[in-house]
């Protein structure tokens, strides 16, 4: 029997080792397309659709380590899938919909409806080539600076976002420049002080004194961004979050 598509959410266990997970996800994608392949004599493609739901919320209270990573190194560090990494793959974004109390434990969030939502849609863009969806989030597309702001416009301008919250965006102020890191501590919140149709401009005056450098920018680093439905960034026309991201100067 030919396989159309595979779904998977990966563990949340993976979180203590997540540049580790990077390499892991794809070899494994892989892996289990090829055994998929060998399996029905070459019938099922061993490049088959795989699609994956990126981890969820977790607990109520402010962490920026651990989940917010592997969210990241599950899209191989590019921030979104398809990527050259993790090719012919789709996920759905679910760092939104947080049920602290769920009986099956934070992780595992009772709305399973619209998980299955976008997933199923990012399913028929990509394994049924469904090319007119929008399947997506909006995804910054480029980064200006000026004095003490910054505006990160999202899809090459070409889609309305809806800004539901000022306070997802944070800014990595060092005291000289060092783009391939930053330490915990120099990450600092950069509220977003304007917008229009398809960008958003964010106060970086945290960026002062002895740390002058904007070093990076992220959006949604925590383990739980948001309330239900309540992060930054969402499509106007889809209502698909912006998945989180991160970018590194220099800018």
């Amino acid at each position: 029997m030919t396989i159309k598509a595979v779904c998977f959410i990966p563990g949340e266990a993976n979180s203590p080792h997540p540049d580790e997970y990077a390499c892991q996800f794809p070899a494994m994608i892989n892996d289990w397309r090829t055994k998929f392949s060998v399996a029905s004599k070459g019938q099922t493609n061993k490049q088959f659709p795989f699609g994956f739901v990126q981890l969820a919320a977790n607990v109520n209270r402010t962490l920026h380590v651990g989940f917010p990573d592997l969210r990241w190194s599950q899209t191989a560090k590019y921030g979104y899938v398809p990527n050259p990494l993790l090719p012919n793959v789709f996920m759905a974004v679910a760092m939104d919909l947080p049920d602290f109390d769920s009986p099956f434990g934070t992780i595992h969030p009772r709305d399973k409806q619209d998980v299955a939502v976008r997933l199923a849609l990012a399913g028929r863009g990509v394994a049924y080539g469904e090319n007119s969806l929008d399947f997506q989030g909006p995804f910054p597309s480029n980064f200006q600076t000026n004095n003490h702001t910054m505006t990160i416009e999202f899809d090459h301008g070409t889609s309305a976002i809806d800004v539901r919250s000022n306070d997802d965006f944070e800014v990595c102020c060092t005291h000289a420049a060092n783009y391939s890191s930053c330490q915990r501590w120099e990450w600092k919140p950069a509220p977003v002080i304007g917008h229009d149709q398809s960008s958003v401009t964010i106060d970086t005056h945290a960026c002062i004194g002895y740390r002058p450098v904007l070093n990076s920018v992220r959006y949604a680093w925590e383990v739980t961004p948001c309330f239900v439905k309540q992060c930054g960034i969402y499509d106007q026309n889809t209502d698909l979050p912006a998945p989180p991201f991160i970018k590194h100067g220099p800018f």
